[in-house]
Protein backbone atom coordinates (compact mmCIF):
# COMPACT_ATOMS: atom_id res chain seq x y z
CA UNK A 1 0.00 0.00 0.00
CA UNK A 2 1.48 3.34 -1.01
CA UNK A 3 0.73 6.77 0.41
CA UNK A 4 0.78 10.26 -1.01
CA UNK A 5 2.68 12.59 1.34
CA UNK A 6 3.89 16.04 0.48
CA UNK A 7 7.63 15.50 0.10
CA UNK A 8 9.93 17.28 -2.34
CA UNK A 9 9.13 14.57 -4.89
CA UNK A 10 5.41 15.18 -4.62
CA UNK A 11 5.90 18.95 -4.64
CA UNK A 12 7.55 18.49 -8.04
CA UNK A 13 4.65 16.34 -9.21
CA UNK A 14 2.15 18.92 -7.93
CA UNK A 15 4.03 21.67 -9.75
CA UNK A 16 3.93 19.62 -12.94
CA UNK A 17 0.21 18.94 -12.54
CA UNK A 18 -0.44 22.62 -11.85
CA UNK A 19 1.61 23.61 -14.90
CA UNK A 20 -0.17 21.07 -17.09
CA UNK A 21 -3.55 22.29 -15.85
CA UNK A 22 -2.68 25.94 -16.43
CA UNK A 23 -1.24 25.15 -19.86
CA UNK A 24 -4.55 23.69 -20.97
CA UNK A 25 -6.64 26.51 -19.45
CA UNK A 26 -9.07 27.81 -22.01
CA UNK A 27 -8.80 24.73 -24.22
CA UNK A 28 -12.26 23.33 -23.53
CA UNK A 29 -11.79 20.41 -25.94
CA UNK A 30 -8.93 18.95 -23.88
CA UNK A 31 -9.65 15.95 -21.64
CA UNK A 32 -7.24 13.74 -19.65
CA UNK A 33 -8.21 10.75 -21.80
CA UNK A 34 -6.64 12.55 -24.79
CA UNK A 35 -3.19 11.65 -23.41
CA UNK A 36 -2.54 8.12 -24.69
CA UNK A 37 -0.30 6.74 -21.93
CA UNK A 38 -1.83 8.63 -19.01
CA UNK A 39 -2.31 6.48 -15.89
CA UNK A 40 -3.12 9.16 -13.30
CA UNK A 41 -4.60 12.65 -13.40
CA UNK A 42 -5.33 14.48 -10.16
CA UNK A 43 -6.93 17.89 -10.32
CA UNK A 44 -7.31 20.13 -7.30
CA UNK A 45 -10.55 21.61 -8.60
CA UNK A 46 -12.50 18.42 -9.34
CA UNK A 47 -12.85 14.88 -8.08
CA UNK A 48 -12.30 15.77 -4.42
CA UNK A 49 -14.54 14.57 -1.60
CA UNK A 50 -14.22 16.46 1.71
CA UNK A 51 -15.56 15.76 5.19
CA UNK A 52 -17.37 18.22 7.48
CA UNK A 53 -14.06 19.80 8.51
CA UNK A 54 -13.07 20.48 4.89
CA UNK A 55 -10.41 17.76 4.95
CA UNK A 56 -9.94 15.49 1.93
CA UNK A 57 -11.43 12.01 2.29
CA UNK A 58 -10.91 11.00 -1.35
CA UNK A 59 -9.10 12.40 -4.38
CA UNK A 60 -10.42 10.82 -7.56
CA UNK A 61 -8.28 10.05 -10.58
CA UNK A 62 -9.92 11.80 -13.54
CA UNK A 63 -7.85 9.92 -16.13
CA UNK A 64 -10.55 7.27 -16.28
CA UNK A 65 -8.27 4.61 -14.75
CA UNK A 66 -9.85 4.73 -11.28
CA UNK A 67 -6.53 5.22 -9.43
CA UNK A 68 -8.21 7.08 -6.58
CA UNK A 69 -6.47 8.09 -3.35
CA UNK A 70 -8.34 7.82 -0.04
CA UNK A 71 -7.87 8.44 3.68
CA UNK A 72 -10.26 6.69 6.08
CA UNK A 73 -8.66 8.12 9.25
CA UNK A 74 -9.98 11.66 9.84
CA UNK A 75 -6.85 12.81 11.73
CA UNK A 76 -4.64 11.90 8.73
CA UNK A 77 -6.61 13.76 6.07
CA UNK A 78 -4.98 16.73 4.30
CA UNK A 79 -6.85 20.03 4.34
CA UNK A 80 -8.65 21.31 1.25
CA UNK A 81 -7.76 24.96 0.83
CA UNK A 82 -8.67 27.69 -1.63
CA UNK A 83 -7.03 30.90 -2.68
CA UNK A 84 -9.80 33.37 -3.43
CA UNK A 85 -7.43 35.84 -5.08
CA UNK A 86 -6.51 33.46 -7.90
CA UNK A 87 -9.57 31.16 -7.58
CA UNK A 88 -7.34 28.14 -7.17
CA UNK A 89 -7.68 25.12 -4.91
CA UNK A 90 -5.18 22.79 -3.34
CA UNK A 91 -4.47 20.17 -0.72
CA UNK A 92 -2.39 21.01 2.33
CA UNK A 93 -0.22 18.19 3.66
CA UNK A 94 1.76 18.55 6.89
CA UNK A 95 4.79 16.54 5.77
CA UNK A 96 4.34 13.73 8.27
CA UNK A 97 0.89 12.37 9.19
CA UNK A 98 -1.36 13.80 6.48
CA UNK A 99 -1.55 11.40 3.56
CA UNK A 100 -3.79 9.88 0.92
CA UNK A 101 -3.45 6.19 0.13
CA UNK A 102 -3.77 4.18 -3.07
CA UNK A 103 -3.25 0.44 -2.80
CA UNK A 104 -2.51 -0.32 -6.43
CA UNK A 105 -1.23 2.60 -8.54
CA UNK A 106 2.16 3.37 -7.01
CA UNK A 107 3.19 -0.26 -6.59
CA UNK A 108 2.67 -0.96 -10.29
CA UNK A 109 -0.36 -3.24 -10.16
CA UNK A 110 -2.60 -0.84 -12.03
Amino acid sequence: MQSLKMSNYYKQICFFLLFATLSSYGQSSFTPSAVSCLRLWLSSDSGITVDGSNNVMQWNDISGNNNNFIQATPANRPAYVSNNLFRTYGLQFDGSAKELINSSFLNGTN
